[in-house]
């Protein structure tokens, strides 16, 4: 009789025990199917940019969860410690037109360290009304580059210092959205002929939803299983101008004038330039074609060479074609 009193107390603990072991299991598998659930540890940061929060902001039926990313690919620069980057704004424009400001607030990013630690720094976690947005707007402050060599750390010049991305966003109501930008140091850097350093922008966008998983380790973003939206590399040209696919040539030859961007084709002859390039400029705005210039090169038209000027007149990018011998201006466009 005792026997069977001993045998029934272990059947009930086997019962018990199996129990429990398939609720914790249940409890897990639940936690892990809530699509975006971020994974939080308590790693410390240490790319010297200001801790972000790790916590997911607190869900709204008409809302969708966005986080904003930075990291940086580049290669080929190993006589730099840093190129500390500032991003001033960001903001979103949805589909009807408006705009929605994402931040405010003045953040600084080791590009050089992100790509040493494969980081991808977060750089906003938010909530936004669902539906779709197609353009993003990034505001850079400035950008400094730091050399091993113990040089004085030295402010590179920007064609533009806000960056207007073409892109579809798409944010489902509860669900978990992501937007990444990836730098490529390595081929944004550009030295004039007296030594001024230029930072032309090249980004790979990339946008998606539906993400199943999000982790976090001091900073440090990870988006799992979501379905991709937009994926493309853009780089700034020499009038602050977004194209995909662009990167300006690392054997590209610059100058400044001031602000405005001059680019040397390698066949241009200097003793063919009876016209400078800044009266050139000169003629192209006081002839009130533009109001402001961007850049300038000499270029072939129609068999002769030419001054182009470009330039913004209002909202309008204009181009205006100079005679490189007599400066006068031959075409409007």
């Amino acid at each position: 009789m005792q026997k069977n009193y001993a045998l029934w107390a272990v059947i009930a603990v086997i019962i018990i025990g199996g129990a429990i072991f398939l609720i914790k299991e249940s409890a897990t598998e639940n936690a892990l199917q809530n699509q975006g659930d971020t994974v939080p540890t308590t790693e410390t940061n240490t790319s010297g940019t200001i801790e972000a929060s790790v916590s997911a902001p607190a869900k709204s039926k008409d809302t969708g969860r966005v986080i904003f990313s930075i990291t940086d690919e580049a290669v080929g620069l190993d006589t730099l410690q840093s190129i500390m980057l500032t991003v001033n704004e960001l903001s979103v424009q949805s589909s009807q037109g408006s705009w929605v400001s994402i931040s405010k607030t003045p953040r600084t990013f080791d590009l050089l360290n992100l790509h040493e630690k494969a980081r991808n720094e977060l750089l906003s976690d938010l909530n936004l009304t669902a539906g779709s947005y197609t353009k993003i707007r990034l505001s850079i402050g400035k950008v400094v580059i730091v050399s091993k060599e113990g040089l004085k750390n030295v402010e590179a010049k920007l064609p533009s210092q806000t960056l207007t991305f073409n892109t579809k966003i798409v944010v489902e109501k509860g669900g978990t959205s992501g937007v990444s930008f990836d730098f490529d140091s390595g081929k944004a850097l550009h030295r004039t002929g007296d030594g001024t350093i230029l930072f032309f922008p090249v980004v790979k966008l990339n946008t998606q939803h539906g993400i199943g998983l999000v982790q976090m380790l001091g900073g440090n973003v990870e988006l799992l299983n979501g379905l991709s939206d937009f994926d493309q590399t853009l780089g700034v040209d020499e009038n602050g101008n977004l194209k995909i696919g662009f990167a300006l040539a690392a054997s590209t030859k610059l100058e400044l004038l001031g602000n405005i961007v001059r680019i040397l084709p390698a066949d241009e002859k200097a003793a063919d330039l009876k016209v400078s390039a800044q009266t050139a400029i000169d003629t192209a705005i006081q002839s009130g074609y533009i109001s402001t210039a961007l850049s300038v090169q000499t270029i072939l038209r129609e068999k002769s060479r030419v001054w182009q000027i470009v330039g913004t007149k209002g909202a309008m990018l204009v181009t205006v074609y100079v005679d490189i011998n007599t400066g006068k201006v031959v075409s409007v466009q």
